[in-house]
């Protein structure tokens, strides 16, 4: 938490740097402080949290977004193959750009 935002709502500001206005409504416990740690979810403050939890949250998030992207790459790479080997098919069997049956 790093700032008051008035009517039950806070400034937070993710791990990434980025500040969200968070909702204080759903949340457990006293109410968070500058330098607090909170869980969030959609919008909604719901509990402190320490801030070795946070990291290791953080952490376990940031390798699933590195496995997703290398995932993705890893299929674009396959389609491309598939793509160049069926344009390849194509031009033996006469079938690619320039040819008609």
């Amino acid at each position: 938490m790093v700032g008051d935002a008035g009517a039950s709502t806070v400034w937070t500001e993710d791990l990434d740097g980025a500040r969200h206005r968070v909702s204080l409504v759903a949340y457990e416990g006293p109410p968070p402080g500058p330098g607090t740690w909170v869980a969030v979810h959609s919008g909604y403050a719901l509990e402190a949290v320490a801030a070795e939890d946070a990291a290791a949250a953080g952490a376990l998030l940031r390798s699933g977004e590195q496995r997703s992207a290398e995932h993705r790459s890893a299929e674009q790479r396959s389609a491309e193959h598939r793509s160049a080997e069926h344009r390849s098919a194509e031009q033996r069997d006469g079938r690619g750009e320039g040819w008609s049956r």
